[in-house]
């Protein structure tokens, strides 16, 4: 999710009662400017990512059968894979872009038999990400949203 206007009010409350020296409140507008800055964050790589992939999508349209390469895969950072997760329909259409057979089904065609190969462990690191806490999450923060809850 986005930073909404909760969060907002509550930064302006408590930045009066930081002008008025007060500890606490200091404290707490620190935390929910990190709070939005992480979320801004977020927002940012996730449009990034959707941007380097909408042009990769182009590339695949106008290349040659064979021209494609592994390198040419964007692979989404930890904070745009938590960003498109969260957002509603986000780990379906994550799911459906990363599948293996998929992607080979999309994409397979435009590569060599050793790039695709090479493309086809990317995508299975990505997919193994969006199954578990996967090794694209290197720090806690950036793997907290996706824990699945308990009942």
């Amino acid at each position: 999710g986005g930073v909404g206007r909760s969060e907002r009010t509550a930064l302006e409350w408590y930045e009066k009662g930081a002008k008025f020296g007060n500890p606490k409140a200091k404290a707490k507008v620190a935390s929910i400017q990190d709070a939005v800055s992480q979320v801004e964050r977020r927002q940012t790589a996730a449009v990034m990512h959707q941007v380097a992939w909408d042009q990769f999508e182009e590339k695949a349209k106008s290349s040659a059968d064979g021209a494609l390469t592994a390198a040419d895969i964007p692979i989404p950072d930890a904070a745009a894979m938590a960003c498109m997760l969260e957002a509603e329909g986000g780990a379906r259409k994550m799911r459906m872009r990363w599948h293996p057979d998929k992607f080979t089904q999309r994409f397979g065609h435009k590569m060599s038999s050793t790039e695709l190969e090479a493309a086809v462990k990317k995508v299975n690191q990505v997919m193994g990400s969006l199954n578990k806490d996967g090794p694209l999450f290197a720090t806690p923060e950036s793997a907290a949203p996706l824990k699945k809850k308990s009942l």
